[in-house]
């Protein structure tokens, strides 16, 4: 079977290969970014709305 590669017939199979795992490292790299910085911030609107839960629950209790 032959494969189908976009460099043409004469592509370096393994040279594709490195390229894609370099791919891959560059992709998980930037989605492990987004989280490191993305988790403190939904810690703090967790806490935000955890706090209005309490307040709203005081104050329509009392109402």
């Amino acid at each position: 079977m032959e494969q189908q590669w976009p460099e043409g017939p004469h592509a370096d199979p393994d040279a594709a290969r490195e390229r894609y795992k370099a791919d891959m490292r560059a992709s998980h790299g930037a989605v492990r970014n987004l989280f490191r910085v993305e988790l403190p911030i939904a810690h703090v609107g967790l806490a935000i709305v955890i706090i209005a839960s309490v307040f709203a629950g005081v104050v329509w209790s009392r109402a």
